[in-house]
């Protein structure tokens, strides 16, 4: 029994180390699963779809917008999924017990710039508010690109 409780300090000891500062807002991110919209299977790759397609005829007009605005919008998930990625790929600017905010910054090339803010919010129970902002260089104040809230 010593043995184990010996050897499972060190490793407990290593896991709490490995933490980066920030990890806690991070965690309260969305990631692509909680963004992504479901759309139907594109029938002219499907084998069953391959089937219908030759038995009924033309999508119905319906399943043809449903089909392409979903594409859209997951393409803008995975725009924003990936940019909060990148930013939160290194640590925080500013970190404090409830706020944690990742830039401003940006590429040297880029005219643009980022910033990630992460607040925790205790009452009326525990949740997390995250808002991305970005502005062009040039500018003083930023604009609101994607924002949420999380339990």
């Amino acid at each position: 029994m010593k043995k184990l409780i010996l050897t499972a300090l060190p490793l407990t000891l290593a896991i709490t180390a490995c933490q980066r500062p920030g990890d806690e807002f991070r965690e309260a991110l969305p990631h692509r699963s909680d963004v992504t919209v479901a759309f139907p299977e594109d029938a002219a790759q499907s084998s069953q779809g391959l089937s219908r397609q030759a038995l009924v005829g033309e999508p119905a007009e319906y399943y043809t917008t449903t089909y392409y605005e979903a594409r859209k919008i997951n393409g803008f998930g995975a725009f924003v999924v990936n940019l909060v990625e990148t930013i939160t790929a290194y640590p925080p600017t500013t970190l404090d017990a409830d706020v944690a905010t990742w830039g401003p910054f940006s590429d040297d090339r880029e005219p643009n710039e980022f910033r990630l803010t992460v607040e925790r919010r205790d009452a009326p129970a525990l949740h997390y508010l995250w808002y991305l902002e970005g502005r062009p260089k040039s500018a003083t104040d930023y604009t609101g690109l994607a924002g949420g809230a999380f339990e």
